[in-house]
């Protein structure tokens, strides 16, 4: 019982997270979609379970699959079980993604200690 209630609220914060610092997830509906699927979430057992040959995921895999898509690399995760039509990360824009006149590149180390912000106006 404690092993959901912990999960839930890493999901809480994860997707606290998910609506400050990634706006570019509103795209394909993404956000929309974590922020609804909540209830949906507090119904799942804790962990993935094999039910006639299929896996199944739980709140442990659902959570894996949103770290995979938020990470900053190329690998998608998989939350067709929450209504994510796209892999969960894959930004698929017809034109490519607009960027504004404020548009920035920001170099941040590892631990984040250190960033360093250049917008483009002024590559």
């Amino acid at each position: 019982m404690q092993l959901n209630q912990n999960l839930l609220t890493v999901f809480d914060a994860t997707l606290a997270q998910v609506n400050r610092y990634f706006p570019l997830y509103e795209m394909n509906k993404f956000k929309k979609i974590l922020n609804s699927a909540r209830d949906q979430i507090e119904l799942l057992e804790a962990k993935n379970q094999f039910v006639k040959n299929k896996l199944v995921l739980g709140k442990q895999g659902i959570l894996t699959n949103m770290f995979i898509g938020l990470h900053a690399n190329a690998s998608f995760g998989d939350l067709k079980s929450l209504g994510v039509k796209t892999s969960f990360g894959q930004l698929q824009v017809p034109g490519g993604i607009k960027l504004t006149g404020d548009a920035e590149i920001i170099y941040q180390s590892p631990t984040g200690l250190f960033e360093r912000k250049i917008a483009l106006k002024d590559l």
